[in-house]
C-alpha cells in the first residue's frame, strides 16, 4: 500500500501550523487574541461530542472529549496551562476531529457505526486545511465549537 493516510497528512498540518506559532511569534494564528477566542468559544458540551454519546456511546465521547477539551487542560483537575501554541494546536485538533465527525453525520448517518469519515469532503475543507497549510488563522465555520442545537441535539438527547 503506497503513500501516506489523509488523516497523517491533515494532522501533520496541524503540528506545522502549531510548530509556526513557536518559530514565529508574528504568525496570523500566533497571539493572545486567537487563544482568548477560542478559549471563550469552546462550548460546555460540544455538538459533535454529544452526538458521538448518542451513536458510539459514552466511553468512546469521553475518550475523545479528554482528549480535546477543555483546550487549556494542564494534566490534572483544575490546572491550566498558558503555553498557546499547545491551545491552538489542540483547538485546531478538535476541529479537525469534529469535522470528521460531521461528515459521519452528514453523509453516513443511515450507517450505524460510523462515527468518523474523512471523505468525502465537506464544502470548506479545502480552505481550512489551505489556511493550516499557511499558518492562517481559521476563520470559517468551527463544527468543534457548534453548540448542541446546531445538530438539532438537546441536553436531554446526550
Amino acid at each position: 500500500m503506497g503513500g501516506r493516510h489523509r488523516k497523517d497528512l491533515e494532522c501533520n498540518r496541524i503540528d506545522s501550523a502549531a510548530s509556526a506559532v513557536r518559530c514565529d511569534p508574528e504568525s496570523p494564528t500566533a497571539g493572545s487574541a486567537f487563544v482568548a477566542r477560542a478559549l471563550a468559544a469552546q462550548p460546555e458540551l460540544p455538538a459533535w461530542i454529544a452526538w458521538l454519546h448518542d451513536r458510539a456511546g459514552e466511553q468512546w465521547a469521553r475518550l475523545e472529549y479528554q482528549m480535546h477539551y477543555p483546550l487549556d487542560y494542564g494534566g490534572s483537575a483544575g490546572a491550566r496551562m498558558t503555553e498557546e501554541w499547545l491551545i491552538i494546536q489542540r483547538a485546531y485538533r478538535a476541529e479537525y476531529a469534529a469535522r470528521s465527525v460531521e461528515r459521519a453525520r452528514r453523509f453516513y448517518r443511515a450507517q450505524p457505526g460510523i462515527v468518523h469519515a474523512h471523505t468525502p469532503e465537506l464544502p470548506d475543507d479545502a480552505e481550512f486545511y489551505a489556511a493550516l497549510e499557511s499558518g492562517r488563522e481559521w476563520t470559517g465555520h468551527w463544527y468543534s465549537r457548534d453548540p448542541l442545537g446546531a445538530w438539532g441535539l438537546s441536553e436531554t438527547s446526550s
